[in-house]
């Protein structure tokens, strides 16, 4: 009898706090409460703000955000988010933002079709495509080997694959729905492309490789962009949806932890500070109400 109530106790012991994901050890279900909660601050920018993109490279402590009316990009001190300088000479609405993920250049989607790379250093802007029309996702992938970037449009429903050294149209991609963002998961053995499918509220799992559908998440309503958490150990990433609203879901089974809602005027993109001890991620406001940054700080509870 001591050894079976022995062995109850090592059972419980491993059940690990992990959001509102269902845990199964042995045969019993345990479910937990969210891990975290939300607190916000609000930064006037002025401007429909769309993507929003934080430097890579830790150090340069920049956040990129593109002002869809202005034509411009603000590049922003990460800190106080005061402007540094601002980037013009971009047309046509810019629409979606990524880094090449060493931090060596940038690259914008215009909805009007133009898309821009963006030397990081000097942020000299320059046009590589102009017949991508309503251009609403872009991210390169991140195994240097495949040298290739990928971009959704919404009016086509399709996701294109480009080389990253020439710019050709290597490869097209049909079967999405209204696609909006598109992200790599950033554990490379992983080897999958998320796309957010704003048309019917889903996320499209690919193979980062083959880049064919392996699965399809139901996220709802409006689904329009999603950041992976860059803390490892938190394994998961959240989606922004037009009722200004987020998902978390688990990052390895793809399951629903949570929703927090009200958290932003209209939601748009989102992005992780991939300084981890800060804790925090933002979600630019696209329009509604006074345009801003919501400014997210993650609080262990």
């Amino acid at each position: 009898m001591e050894e079976d109530c022995y062995s109850k106790r090592i059972t419980m012991a491993h059940l690990l706090k992990h959001s509102t994901n269902i845990l199964k050890v042995g045969n019993s279900v345990f479910r937990v409460r969210d891990k975290f909660s939300y607190s916000v601050t609000n930064i006037t920018t002025g401007d429909n703000n769309d993507g929003i993109v934080f430097d890579p490279i830790v150090t340069n402590n920049r956040v990129f955000v593109l002002n869809e009316s202005l034509n411009t990009i603000s590049v922003l001190n990460a800190s106080t988010f005061s402007v540094i300088t601002t980037i013009t000479g971009i047309t046509s609405s810019p629409f979606c933002i990524c880094f090449e993920p060493t931090g060596s250049y940038l690259l914008v989607g215009c909805l009007s079709g133009t898309i821009y790379k963006i030397n990081a250093t000097t942020l000299v802007a320059t046009v590589i495509i102009t017949d991508a029309a309503n251009v609403t996702g872009i991210a390169v992938d991140p195994v240097s080997g495949n040298n290739r970037f990928i971009i959704a449009r919404f009016v086509t429903n399709n996701l294109y694959v480009y080389d990253a050294t020439t710019y050709a149209l290597i490869n097209t991609l049909t079967g999405l729905n209204q696609p909006f963002g598109i992200v790599f998961d950033p554990v490379i053995a992983n080897n999958r492309l998320l796309v957010c499918n704003n048309g019917n509220g889903t996320i499209s799992v690919l193979d980062g490789t083959s880049l064919t559908t392996l699965s399809t998440i139901t996220s709802g309503g409006g689904t329009t962009y999603l950041a992976f958490d860059p803390i490892a150990a938190n394994n998961r990433f959240l989606v922004v949806t037009a009722d200004s609203s987020f998902k978390i879901f688990n990052s390895t089974t793809y399951g629903l932890l949570n929703t927090v809602s009200s958290i932003a005027d209209h939601a748009q993109c989102i992005c992780f500070d991939p300084i981890t001890i800060n804790n925090r991620f933002i979600i630019s406001n696209r329009s509604g109400g006074t345009s801003k940054l919501s400014v997210i700080n993650q609080v262990i509870i």
